[in-house]
């Protein structure tokens, strides 16, 4: 019987020492899958945000970084002469830019009306000196009409 016990006390020594090794792994390894994780659900859940999320900008930021949603109406369009083939158009927007324009290609300027419904999605740039106020697309030169902003007519609701 006393070879058995000595067994016994030798295989759970062992077994309590291989378990120390093991969960100080398995906690290294939750740590780890933690720290590459927590990107990816973050990632995920800002994909799961709706396109059309409401217009969440009360006000302009003017840091050329912020990429904001604004909404306003068409005061204005101004279409450039020829050879050039974009436009600028006009629009309400919430305090303190009032009054803001964005450059958009003739094309989609031609299927967008006074008093229409605009919105917009772009860094908000501001001129002192001017007092002006500019929306620009995150990536192309122009913003585009279904990319970057929409219009609506107001009684086609």
């Amino acid at each position: 019987m006393k070879p058995a016990k000595r067994k016994e006390a030798k295989g759970v020594a062992r077994y309590s020492c291989q378990a120390g090794y093991f969960s100080l792994l398995s906690a290294a390894m939750r740590s780890i899958a933690a720290l590459f994780l927590a990107p990816v659900v973050f990632a995920a859940a800002a994909l799961a945000q709706p396109r059309n999320a409401p217009l969440a900008s009360p006000q302009c930021s003017d840091d050329y970084v912020t990429v904001e949603r604004v909404g306003g109406e068409i005061i204005e369009i101004q279409l450039a002469p020829e050879p050039f083939r974009s436009a600028d158009i006009f629009m309400s927007g919430p305090p303190p830019c009032l009054r803001m324009w964005m450059q958009v290609l003739k094309i989609d300027a031609r299927k967008c009306r006074l008093g229409d419904r605009v919105e917009a999605k772009g860094v908000i740039t501001s001129d002192p000196d001017s007092s002006a106020w500019q929306i620009n697309p995150e990536k192309n030169a122009y913003m585009r009409l279904n990319a970057d902003f929409t219009c609506t007519r107001l009684g086609s609701r």
